[in-house]
């Protein structure tokens, strides 16, 4: 009898993922394994906290990529793709319903997703917290300089630190990436060259047989190879991997979040006509730790790649990926850069470190090519001298000849988005696999198109929408939708790849355009029942009075799932406006943007804002407030307007 046991309304497991005997009499491996046909939901699992139920008695290995069957006393259990090439489970199993009562679900997720937006009304930025000034601390005080590297402790959150030898379940993981590469050569090849460099470049050594630790800890590491990368294979130490309850990362503090926001790198990107972008090469591991932190990034390998050798013990002298403060540690680095070196370089050297570089990623632009190919090179020989090297630069520019290393190609990855170099613009490269017509598989469809600056969010909300009518109908995550969806699923699909075509100039500023004099930011908002949105302009003025205009950012919000009346969703929708605003105002600080004009056809929205007697509900009180303090701090500068579609289409064009 169970001890105890642990309810939850639903479970994870579709009874599509249960394996029925025909299909598994098609394994011959599998000769033996007799299971029961179930044509049922799976409504319960019980016995899942008692370890003796589920104990292996008999296990068959799996063979060429099929399934693997163990005998417990319960009887078999099939795990593995039913067919060739399928990458999903037969079956799903739940290892204790403690979990399930400690991560929700997909569906509250989801209905999490609807609504968190529909709330968020507050503007403003975090501060950081204790933990954070504890980590910076630890920082300022450790950092030195020493053969051409900075030196940064790692912040523990006590210090010093005692954990238990986890030796054991290293050598379990190795043994397993052991089995991996034995079955896979090129693998192997490309392995065994990463782990060799990482001690012929000095970010790890050997650890002798005479040398011991009091405290250690032992990392496991595996291969993460991009789908649009696979020939490159990038090696990952898991910070995360658990023993008797303990993982590095959390000893660890993650420190305050020191990285440039990515839609502020961004629109920074577009202000100026020249442009250019570069990365820093392995930039986690130019930033070393202290060889007391080294005995706690301990990891084994076989020596020359050897796998019928025994493996030796290795330990990393750098910060790792994958670590829980390395991106703390490594852009404090990097900043301190320009804080050591002030006298040797210009204040826009500076100000590129601060709020260009989104962890290893440079994006800059500037309104000629001299002064681009000057702060490019003053950029690259600076951070030479920290020990970080620029490489994989790419510009629009031609004497970019004078940038060492340049990388070719007319079309370079931006952060992510796509950038058409001899054109200068920004776009899309839509490549979506195929996926089954489920609620799974429209989300991993959607969430596969990139989209950080919102350019193209009226498209993405008609799928996102359709995602919401599925949760209402309450269709299961790997259930077939229906044929009314499916058929609108369908047109959504068919007119994805016309995003290939749509091109978004990169500079705010077209060519026409001389020396900008005064500048506005125009912000529409809008909504209906099925959602809302809000898309911002910025429109410039050159001394001869030639004028230009060009879409900045936008974004969209479903509807939540609680039906909301069309004026609050409509001023909810200036409430997105102004914190566009807010946020657009606060990235592109290093220009003058003489006047924000905030635009709605909603009179509903205006009679509140011009209300001073009424007492609003909750509510709508929230959002006035929010809305006239945002109106109110920038009094000379900010105006909200009615608009009807002529304007906008006037103003657009």
């Amino acid at each position: 009898m169970a001890p105890e046991v642990f309810t939850i309304p639903t479970l994870p497991v579709d009874s599509h993922t249960i394996a029925k005997q025909e299909e598994i009499n098609k394994w011959p491996h599998l000769d033996g394994v007799q299971v029961t046909n179930i044509n049922e939901e799976v409504g319960l699992l019980i016995g899942t906290n008692i370890p003796e139920l589920h104990q292996p008695l008999e296990v068959k290995t799996s063979t060429n990529g099929g399934p693997y069957a163990t005998r417990t006393l319960c009887g078999w259990v099939v795990n593995g793709p039913l067919y060739i090439g399928q990458q999903e489970n037969m079956c799903n199993f739940i290892n204790s319903n403690r979990q399930c009562l400690e991560y929700p679900s997909l569906d509250e997720q989801f209905k999490t997703f609807c609504n968190i937006d529909f709330n968020d009304t507050n503007i403003g930025k975090t501060v950081m917290s204790r933990d954070d000034l504890k980590a910076i601390n630890i920082m300022k005080r450790s950092i030195c300089f020493e053969d051409g590297h900075y030196q940064v402790a790692m912040p523990w959150k006590t210090d010093p630190q005692v954990l238990p030898n986890n030796k054991s379940m290293a050598l379990k993981r190795l043994n397993s990436l052991k089995v991996r590469l034995e079955k896979d050569d090129i693998l192997k090849v490309k392995y065994t060259k990463f782990m060799e460099g990482l001690v012929q470049d000095g970010y790890a050594r050997k650890v002798c047989s005479a040398v011991g630790h009091e405290s250690r800890w032992f990392l496991p590491h595996h291969p993460v190879i991009h789908p649009q990368k696979p020939e490159k294979v990038r090696i990952v130490f898991d910070c995360s991997a658990k023993y008797k309850d303990v993982c590095l990362n959390d000893l660890l503090l993650q420190g305050p979040d020191l990285t440039s926001s990515l839609m502020g790198v961004l629109m920074r990107f577009r202000l100026s006509q020249v442009a250019f972008s570069a990365d820093v090469e392995k930039m986690f591991y130019q930033v070393r730790v202290p060889e007391t932190d080294s005995h706690y990034l301990t990891y084994l390998w076989w020596e020359n790649g050897n796998l019928n050798n025994s493996p030796q013990e290795y330990q990393m002298r750098v910060h790792l990926f994958g670590g829980r403060s390395s991106p703390s540690c490594a852009n404090f680095a990097l900043r301190n850069v320009a804080k050591d070196r002030a006298g040797e370089h210009e204040q826009n050297i500076t100000n590129t470190i601060e709020n260009n570089f989104y962890v290893d990623d440079c994006l800059k632009s500037l309104d000629s090519e001299d002064e681009a190919i000057s702060t490019a090179l003053n950029l690259k020989h600076l951070l030479a001298k920290g020990g970080f090297n620029l490489t994989k630069w790419s510009s629009n520019s031609d004497k970019s000849k004078d940038l060492s290393s340049l990388g070719g190609g007319d079309l370079q990855r931006a952060l992510g988005v796509q950038w058409f170099i001899k054109e200068d613009s920004l776009g899309y490269v839509i490549s979506p696999k195929t996926k089954p017509s489920t609620r799974r598989g429209i989300l991993s469809v959607v969430a596969s198109v990139y989209d950080p600056l919102g350019l193209v969010s009226p498209f993405i909300l008609k799928a996102k929408f359709l995602l919401r009518e599925l949760c209402l109908l309450n269709c299961k995550w790997d259930q077939d939708i229906p044929k009314k969806i499916e058929i609108e699923w369908n047109k959504w699909l068919s007119d994805l790849s016309h995003l290939t075509t749509l091109r978004i100039r990169r500079s705010y500023k077209e060519p026409k355009l001389g020396a900008v004099v005064y500048r506005e930011l125009h912000h529409f908002g809008d909504a209906s029942s099925t959602g809302y949105g809000a898309v911002s302009y910025l429109c410039q003025k050159d001394a001869e009075g030639i004028f230009s205009c060009a879409l900045v950012a936008a974004k969209s919000r479903l509807a939540p799932m609680k039906m909301q009346t069309i004026p609050r969703m409509e001023l909810q929708a200036a409430v997105l406006a102004c914190r566009l605003d807010q946020m657009i105002r606060d990235e592109l600080q290093e220009i003058k943007i003489d006047k924000s004009i905030l635009w709605t056809d909603s009179t509903c929205v205006l009679r509140y804002i011009n209300n001073e007697t009424t007492r609003f509900k909750t509510f709508v009180g929230n959002r006035i407030a929010t809305i006239l303090s945002h109106v109110l701090a920038r009094i000379n500068g900010t105006t909200f307007l009615q608009c009807r579609t002529q304007q906008i289409l006037l103003l657009m064009g």
